[in-house]
């Protein structure tokens, strides 16, 4: 058995999640989901927060690892 060593504190518990799975909703109020795969939102490591950048061509998602580079992602339609 291998052990798991992650960076949070223990007081604060584990955080478990997925690779980045992302889920919308359309104009019809009908919820899709689209796998990190086939999104291309593959989200490896510890993930801290995720912020919403509006600029005139569409968004862009910056993501913050723990102890990484942050990760600029912009939806292509």
């Amino acid at each position: 058995m291998q052990a798991v060593i992650l960076a949070v504190l223990p007081y604060e518990g584990i955080y478990d999640a997925d690779y980045g799975d992302i889920l919308t909703i359309d104009k019809q109020r009908l919820l899709k989901s689209i796998s990190s795969v086939s999104g291309g939102f593959l989200l490896r490591g510890e993930v801290r927060d995720i912020k919403t950048i509006k600029t005139a061509t569409g968004n862009i998602y910056a993501v913050a690892f723990n102890n990484k580079e942050i990760r600029f992602f912009k939806q292509v339609n």
